[in-house]
């Protein structure tokens, strides 16, 4: 509903790569953010990567999508806060934060927990209660790539193997 008046006005490829993104087979567990690359969406709807990056590129433009290819993540604006007016139990809503936590740590996504947190913050039923913390971490723990490259070892006799070094993990909710 949100965003049917800017979708009439866009390009048919844009339209289905919007629909797709919203009631589709990549579209998520948690409302408004899909976990795909432009090759993925590509073969899902049976388009040319270069049309899908084109409409992905049309629907930013128009504030209908938030994209980051290097995660892999999509965010559909407005569409988080029609599904928070019919979501029915706390399980569901503590459900989307669980799964929000495991995807790429990005801008996307945390605006997207900074969304839930909104929601969660204005929420009269108390569904959203006990994800609200997780959301808060969520979506205030972005951090810049750069920042969470492991620190040199300054001890030369000991390297480090990948599966020793610590990597940056969500908070458990």
């Amino acid at each position: 509903r949100v965003a049917a008046p800017a979708l009439v006005a866009r390009s048919l490829t844009a339209r289905v790569v919007y629909l797709h993104l919203l009631v589709g087979e990549l579209a998520g567990q948690v409302p408004g953010i899909v976990r795909a690359g432009a090759g993925a969406l590509a073969e899902d709807v049976g388009l040319e990567v270069a049309d899908v990056r084109a409409a992905l590129v049309e629907l930013e433009q128009h504030g209908l999508a938030e994209v980051d290819l290097g995660a892999r993540l999509i965010r559909l604006p407005g569409v988080a806060e029609d599904a928070a007016r019919l979501a029915a139990t706390p399980t569901v809503v503590v459900g989307w934060a669980r799964v929000l936590a495991e995807l790429p740590e990005c801008a996307v996504r945390a605006r997207h927990a900074a969304t839930l947190r909104g929601l969660a913050r204005e929420d009269q039923r108390g569904l959203f209660d006990p994800m609200a913390k997780g959301l808060d971490t969520l979506s205030t723990g972005y951090r810049d790539p750069s920042e969470t490259l492991p620190r040199q070892d300054t001890d030369s006799s000991r390297t480090q193997t990948a599966g020793e070094r610590e990597r940056p993990r969500a908070e458990p909710l």
